[in-house]
């Protein structure tokens, strides 16, 4: 029993110890939050006229230091500025363009609060396997489905994906997202599919649609942060892509009764959060 105990805590030992390595070490020496240690930090000769020997620290000078150390600069370097036009838009409402790289490949990069015929500048950030993401810069030619967002959140919260398109585009496109998910992923209507029931096209009925453009959902989900003393509390959707909560205080998609409802919860956190800090 007594080899048995030593034998689990001899374990234990390597098992943490190899955890503190991991977390602590790296091929560049010391990790910090993340980032090789010399690469966040260096140390530079003061130029004080004292015959001492001064140093202070510095954030390191990379010009892209903002890029996170986890950045790919293949196909496009961090911040890269492009032009392109939106072909398509996913089912969460992202846009897709795509750029012709030096050997010819037609690359995908993904876009947030774009339309599809629209020509935009916009900026990546982040470089995958097979595509890229970038944020919109601006939009250099509009198409005509654009419209002006009912809700002053829609930029930022994650909530909603097609306020910036006219309701007969909405459905236009929702119904071409299903006919795609059925020929890409089921092969429905796929040519090379050799069923007899199958056609090049595929038989999708049109969305019906409801005169309530707003005000129409029965349920919601409100986030809330952790209350701090220094900070007001937040209670409201999370940002898109995001876990940062964004402070709503009115929902336009949610229907009247469950927006008095949210209201009157969330008056009764905030004066219950007031009153303990």
């Amino acid at each position: 029993m007594r080899r048995v105990k030593l034998v689990i805590r001899f374990l234990w030992w390597i098992m943490t110890l190899s955890m503190f390595w991991r977390r602590s070490f790296g091929p560049s020496g010391w990790i910090f939050k993340g980032k090789p240690l010399m690469n966040v930090f260096r140390l530079r000769q003061s130029t004080s006229s004292s015959p001492s020997r001064k140093f202070s620290i510095q954030q390191y000078g990379d010009p892209l230091q903002n890029r996170g150390h986890k950045f790919k600069p293949f196909p496009f370097e961090y911040h890269t500025e492009l032009r392109i036009e939106i072909e398509d838009i996913t089912n969460l409402g992202i846009g897709i363009g795509r750029v012709c790289l030096p050997d010819g490949n037609r690359w995908v990069v993904m876009v947030p609060a774009v339309l599809p015929g629209e020509i935009v500048l916009v900026r990546v950030y982040r470089n995958h396997a097979s595509y890229s993401e970038a944020d919109l810069i601006s939009v250099i030619q509009p198409s005509s489905d654009r419209v002006e967002p009912f809700c002053k959140f829609f930029q930022s919260c994650g909530g909603c994906q097609y306020q910036h398109m006219n309701i007969s585009a909405q459905r236009k496109w929702k119904k071409n997202q299903v006919v795609s998910l059925l020929q890409r992923i089921g092969q429905v209507g796929n040519a090379s599919i050799s069923t007899s029931n199958m056609h090049n096209e595929v038989p999708v009925n049109d969305v019906v649609g409801s005169d309530h453009l707003f005000y129409y959902r029965s349920k919601m989900t409100p986030h809330f942060g952790t209350p701090n003393p220094q900070k007001p509390l937040k209670i409201g959707f999370q940002r898109k892509n995001s876990n940062v909560i964004i402070d709503v205080d009115h929902c336009p998609i949610a229907s009247k009764p469950i927006n008095d409802k949210y209201l009157e919860s969330r008056e009764k956190l905030l004066a219950s959060v007031d009153s303990k800090l």
